[in-house]
């Protein structure tokens, strides 16, 4: 497939169309100019004004053609120059045959070249508005002309006999080309109606009536380019840039349903709307806004974004019920923070985000001091919203092995993030942003779908752990969608493991304790992670409805040697002697050498984790090992590397 030539700098994607039709069209009218000219020299008779005129305007067209092609923005002076002298060929020829020609030569010397008269017709109502202006009048020009040449030859001669044909002619000839440019006319205002219809609809946001991001960052471009090229700068020193989020409208959205919810964003548009004077308000999606508007300076900027935020903060009346919502307000300034409307925008969006990770309900004002890391998670904390419908997550597996028979018996499902631009980004740095964003509930619920669905294709004997976030066990819808997710997949409940760290269950424990609870009722197996790092104590491993106990990989790393080593040995050892008095399987992870193997099994430690046994995987890789397809493993427990 070819690609499709990019649009020249200066013109639209309608003035490049209409440019490649007029460098096919100029050709061929000069083609047909050219067989006139051919056709004149063998004639027996042929007109002294066509075998000049034919010439002439042949070697314009092409010529034309040729400076069209070099000068793409030509396309205005262009389409000017080919109507001004197809209309003054027309013209003047028919006034030469009515003078100097007479009875069925005229008639026959009529019907020669005035086919072409519609072609400028349409040529110049059909060419985009801001190229053909001038070229309309030059064409209705050239026909009132043509009309009163016509009306000059039938009064002079209407009382000829020999006459009538060529005035019944002259009538035909300027009622049909009246007709053609009457209809032209009347389809260009439509096509062009609809067009500029198409083009609201493009540019506006459907729920509130304002401008979406495009229409938006087209109107704010003009005002910039305006700016640029007339005095409008010296009346204007700077716009300021707002980007706006409603602190607390999912929550409305959500309760109230969406009609609720359109409602009250339609409010807020029409509130920005009133402050942005001399600018104008968009929706950009969801809960957020942007404005322009014209201030003197970076002080009228801020005053302006509290304003806005004052007026946004308003008590909302819809129907029966009253809102509140909050805004969180990010400030930039052209020229200052940029010169373009992105750019504005991507600024003002920082500064949005500094605001609503200080508490919400403020404005901020952008600084280049926020710096890379800054930027970073702005974008992070915004293309995570759409990782997983963009195909960018995936779920890699590490085994779990159980050491003296060296057997794998579960497999971690790990969430992994390819951003398409960033790379690879760590889940110790996309998982907390995913938290205080409140996304980690879909993104959660998407590797749970993903680990069931994939554990179908694993040996019946694996135990697929997925990781649970602290935000998803305080939903207390979480075990209706494990119990969901179980029954779309078909997994049998005693192969799935949900991971919880110590943080997780210590918020709240008598929560943590009924949501456990719950999810062993479905059969599904609980694990504590990390544990060591938190406030657990031993004695509480008891009242938890627990299956599996993981050890932290520091306490593992200090079984290697050191001041450290008596200390890890005696807290295993405990830990090891209350899992057996409580049936609790106990996981020792970060296992990396044969010293720390050794170690474990001395301590009687029976399941690891760490990069001696496997390292994390895809699914296909996952398959293709001999574990991943339900076979033992080599004697040499360190051999067993994914």
């Amino acid at each position: 497939m070819t690609a499709r030539p990019a649009a020249p700098p200066g013109l639209s994607a309608e003035e490049t169309a209409w440019r490649q039709n007029l460098l096919l069209t100029l050709p061929l009218a000069g083609l047909a100019v050219a067989a006139g000219i051919w056709l004149e020299a063998r004639a027996p008779q042929s007109v002294a004004f066509d075998r000049v005129g034919y010439p002439v305007l042949a070697a314009l067209l092409l010529g034309l053609t040729g400076w069209l092609r070099a000068r793409p923005t030509a396309l205005r002076a262009v389409v000017l120059a080919s109507v001004g002298a197809a209309g003054a060929f027309f013209g003047l020829r028919l006034a030469y045959l009515l003078h100097f020609t007479h009875g069925a030569e005229t008639l026959r010397e009529l019907t020669e070249a005035y086919g072409w008269v519609p072609v400028m017709y349409v040529v110049t109502y059909l060419v985009p508005e801001s190229q053909g202006r001038a070229a309309r009048r030059l064409a209705v020009a050239c026909l009132l002309w043509m009309l009163l040449v016509g009306a000059a030859f039938s009064a002079t001669h209407a009382g000829e006999r020999a006459a009538f044909p060529v005035i019944s002619a002259l009538v035909q000839l300027a009622c049909s080309n009246l007709a053609v440019l009457i209809l032209t006319r009347s389809l260009a205002e439509r096509l062009q109606g609809r067009a500029r219809e198409h083009e609201r609809l493009a540019s506006t946001d459907v729920p509130t009536g304002r401008f979406n991001r495009r229409g938006w960052s087209a109107a704010f471009e003009k005002v910039l380019r305006d700016r640029d090229q007339t005095q409008v700068q010296a009346q204007v020193q700077a716009y300021a840039v707002l980007f706006i989020d409603l602190d607390g409208f999912k929550r409305v959205n959500d309760t109230r349903g969406h009609e609720v919810g359109d409602a009250l964003l339609r409010q807020a548009g029409e509130r920005l709307h009133l402050l942005a004077a001399g600018g104008a308000a968009a929706r950009l999606g969801g809960d957020e806004f942007a404005l322009f508007a014209p201030v003197e300076g970076t002080w009228q900027a801020e005053a302006l974004a509290e304003r806005v935020r004052g007026a946004l903060q308003a008590p909302y009346e819809i129907g029966a019920f009253t809102e509140l919502v909050t805004a969180s307000v990010g400030v930039s300034v052209a020229p200052h923070d940029g010169a373009d409307p992105e750019t504005l925008l991507r600024t003002a969006d920082l500064a949005m985000y500094r605001a609503k990770r200080t508490g919400k309900n403020a404005v901020r004002r952008y600084a280049s001091v926020l710096g890379e890391a800054e930027s970073r998670r702005a974008r992070l904390e915004r293309d995570i919203q759409h990782a997983a419908e963009r195909g960018e997550l995936t779920l890699h597996y590490q085994p779990l092995f159980e050491l003296r028979a060296r057997r794998a018996v579960k497999v971690e499902a790990l969430l992994r993030w390819a951003h398409p631009s960033l790379g690879a980004v760590s889940p110790t740095e996309f998982i907390p942003l995913a938290e205080a964003t409140g996304l980690i509930r879909p993104l959660g619920e998407w590797a749970l779908r993903q680990a069931c669905a994939d554990a179908r294709h694993l040996p019946d004997a694996l135990v697929v752990a997925v990781n649970v976030s602290p935000v998803q066990l305080e939903d207390g819808d979480f075990p209706e969608l494990v119990q969901a997710v179980l029954r779309e997949s078909g997994l049998a409940p005693g192969r799935l493991e949900l991971e919880l760290t110590e943080t997780a269950v210590m918020r709240d424990v008598d929560r943590a304790r009924h949501a456990l609870g719950q999810l062993r009722a479905l059969g599904v197996r609980v694990a504590l992670d990390d544990f060591g790092t938190g406030h657990t104590s031993l004695s509480s491993l008891r009242d938890l409805p627990l299956d599996t106990v993981k050890i932290d990989r520091s306490f593992v790393a200090d079984l290697r040697g050191g001041q450290a080593q008596p200390f890890a040995r005696t807290l295993l050892g405990a830990l090891l002697q209350v899992a057996d008095l409580l049936d609790l399987e106990v996981v020792a992870e970060g296992l990396e050498d044969d010293a720390q193997l050794q170690a474990l099994h001395a301590l009687g430690c029976h399941v690891g984790q760490g990069y001696l046994l496997g390292r994390p995987a895809p699914l296909g890789d996952v398959l293709a090992t001999p574990w991943g397809q339900g076979r033992r493993e080599p004697e040499d427990v360190g051999a067993v590397v994914a």
